[in-house]
Order: C-alpha cells, then sequence, then structure tokens
C-alpha cells in the first residue's frame, strides 16, 4: 500500500550540490524555510551550519532548491531511505561529503506519545515561558516565504559558474571498510521495500539524475512531483 511520506533534498544551487535530505509529508519539507524566515533561534543555534548556508544562498542572490526524491512511500521506507541516502552522499562534519546532516536519519519516529511523567516535566519547565507566544509572521516575512517557493530561473553568470564544474561526488568510491559497514547495517536492520517503491525509486533515480544535467534548476512548489 503507498503512504503518504516521502524523501526531499535541498540542493546548492550555486556549488551544485546537496546540503540536506530530509523525510517528511504534507509541508515538512518547506519547514526549514519557514524557520529560517522566522529566525528562529533555536533552530538556529542547533543547525548553524545549514541555515548559515541557505542564508548565504538568499546572499547570492538565488534560492535553496527543493527535489522530492522519492514519494508516496510508508514511514518505515521514508526511515530506511532517508539513512540510506545520507549515508550514499556523506555528511560533510564526517568529511564523507557535501550533507550538512547532524545525524545519520531514520529517528523522528511520528506517532510518539510521551509518558505523564514526562509531559510533567516538559510542563514544568515550561512554566513562564512566553517566547513567540501568540506571535504571526510579518507581511515582509510572508513575502519573502512567497517568493522563496516561487520559481525561478538561474542567472547567465551562474550558469557559467557552474559550466565546467567538476560534480561532487565524481570519481568517489566507497572504501572496503565502508562497505562492510553498511552490508552489516543492513543485516542488523532489514527492510522490506515492495516492488512498487522499488520501482517508483528507479523510476525517480532517472529523473531526479536527467534533471540534475539541466542548466536550470526550479524551486518546487507544493504540488510540484519530481516522481
Amino acid at each position: 500500500m503507498p503512504g503518504d511520506y516521502y524523501i526531499y533534498e535541498y540542493f546548492d544551487p550555486i556549488r551544485n550540490e546537496p546540503i540536506y535530505i530530509g523525510k517528511g509529508k504534507t509541508n515538512r519539507a518547506y519547514f526549514h524555510l519557514t524557520q529560517y524566515i522566522r529566525k528562529h533561534t533555536k533552530a538556529f543555534s542547533k543547525h548553524r551550519k545549514f541555515y548559515n548556508r541557505i542564508n548565504w544562498i538568499f546572499n547570492t542572490g538565488q534560492k535553496p532548491v527543493i527535489h522530492f526524491l522519492i514519494k508516496d512511500i510508508s514511514e518505515k521506507e521514508a526511515l530506511y531511505l532517508e539513512k540510506q541516502y545520507i549515508k550514499n552522499i556523506g555528511r560533510d562534519d564526517l568529511n564523507e561529503g557535501p550533507l550538512l546532516n547532524l545525524t545519520n536519519g531514520g529517528d523522528g519516529i511520528s506517532g510518539y506519545h510521551h509518558t505523564k511523567e514526562t509531559k510533567l516535566k516538559l510542563s514544568q519547565l515550561n512554566k513562564g515561558n512566553q517566547y513567540r507566544l501568540g506571535s504571526k509572521l510579518t507581511t515582509d516575512q510572508r513575502k519573502r516565504l512567497s517568493l522563496s517557493h516561487m520559481g525561478h530561473k538561474l542567472s547567465e553568470e551562474t550558469k557559467k559558474k557552474l559550466k565546467g564544474r567538476i560534480s561532487w561526488n565524481k570519481g568517489k568510491h566507497l572504501s572496503k571498510d565502508i562497505k562492510e559497514k553498511i552490508s552489516l547495517s543492513r543485516l542488523k536492520n532489514p527492510c522490506i521495500i515492495s516492488q512498487e517503491t522499488r520501482n517508483k525509486l528507479k523510476q525517480s533515480a532517472h529523473i531526479f539524475w536527467a534533471k540534475r544535467k539541466e542548466s536550470e534548476n526550479v524551486l518546487c512548489r507544493p504540488n510540484q512531483t519530481y516522481v
């Protein structure tokens, strides 16, 4: 049975490389842009490098590109595939690739409920906390958020910069040690992917890499699909 989860990617159109892999459903892929526009303090302090990159992209006159790598999958498949994408591309903090993810993925299971004891502790901890209570986005913030979702074309100057740039993963090969670790992790955490999902993965991969070769990158809108 198809699910309502997907795997998404934030892509840097200037350096021509992926910078973040995530999973989610509904509007989760756009959550990070909302946090950026609201200048959410906790988000910035926790994912400083990621939001600094987003800020840099906007300051150069460009926008981060959101790709939907695979859609209509179950939560279990999304948890598994998120980890695989992060492993295959590699994290920047581990010197394995360009991703600015701080974890290996596969966490944050939805539907989790705190125990009564934990709820009580959280309640006591947050008593008196008036941070952003009743706050709303300003007209300017709403406008910036709207503009960030609109399609755009790369400038001729940016196209010239990207032309001839060597891809971040060209000639990159996984070491024997890493291959063995990936193999062991799959044995310990098996995930049976349906044939339907396998076909979607194969199809989305063909479309994804075909779009990468195009000279123009388009910022995804909520009703667009890359599958």
